[in-house]
């Protein structure tokens, strides 16, 4: 009997399993700790938009495709967006893209996905981070140095 080992693309790990060791957190540097992962949820929160917008561009160039709507302003388009360098000697149909590109295009929708987990999850990691560290400098902003503050 044969067994089936099933292996991801992209090695998923969990959301748990990729946060960094935990920082210790006490009076004296939780400001600046609140400061360190608000940075971070707001630079993790234009990722997520950068790549949901390159995800709807990249579908869309698929759609138009599948449709037969390719002319040459798709294939500018798609040039300067990255999905196809100019070459020269090469014939710019109209209709749909050739096997090439649409292969290309469907790699990229596969790599924009996995992106989008992956900044979906630090999203997902920092937000109730952030959240309870807020809650706890408003609520004990007059604590002492040395006293250490619960975990997040």
């Amino acid at each position: 009997m044969m067994a089936t080992l099933q292996i991801s693309l992209f090695g998923a790990l969990p959301c748990s399993a990729r946060s960094q060791t935990e920082t210790r957190i006490t009076a004296k540097n939780a400001k600046g700790q609140l400061d360190t992962l608000s940075a971070q949820l707001r630079s993790a929160q234009a990722d997520l938009e950068d790549v949901e917008y390159n995800l709807g561009v990249v579908k869309l160039h698929q759609k138009a495709s599948s449709e037969g709507r390719i002319n040459g302003d798709w294939w500018d388009a798609a040039i300067r967006f990255g999905m196809w360098n100019c070459e020269e000697d090469v014939e710019y149909r109209s209709g749909s893209y050739p096997l090439k590109v649409r292969r290309w295009i469907r790699h990229l929708l596969c790599t924009l996905h996995a992106e989008r987990r992956d900044v979906q999850c630090a999203v997902r990691d920092l937000e109730p981070k952030v959240a309870v560290l807020a809650k706890i400098i408003g609520t004990q902003a007059r604590a002492t140095g040395s006293q250490e503050l619960p975990k997040t």
